[in-house]
């Protein structure tokens, strides 16, 4: 990955969001954030926020200079239009889309696309 600073390649290295639940008792989503940044990652890697909270999450993505991954399972090809256009506005770097049942076989899959 690049930085937006200068051309020089670094290394990112996020948080994953669902690792935290349930470590830190009930925090705030922006003291999720402090203990992130104060553990030396430099992103969060997390499923799409709720509509209500994406404007809080992209002033702490900035005050915080994270990147963002977003984590998904979508289950049609409508489905994964959408979340690249809520990701995309959101700021996040990548998509990381799975498939949501893992016994799923391939040609299935693709007959759903």
């Amino acid at each position: 990955m690049k930085s937006k600073q200068n051309s020089s390649p670094r290394l990112d290295i996020q948080m994953s969001w669902w690792a935290m639940s349930g470590l830190f008792g009930d925090m705030s989503i922006e003291e999720k954030f402090e203990r992130i940044s104060q553990a030396g990652y430099t992103g969060v890697f997390a499923r799409l926020t709720e509509s209500d909270q994406s404007d809080q999450w992209i002033k702490l993505l900035e005050k915080y200079s994270f990147s963002y991954g977003v984590q998904s399972f979508p289950k049609s090809a409508d489905e994964i239009r959408k979340l690249i256009i809520r990701a995309k506005a959101m700021g996040a770097s990548y998509l990381n889309a799975q498939v949501a049942d893992y016994y799923v076989k391939a040609d299935s899959v693709r007959n759903r696309w």
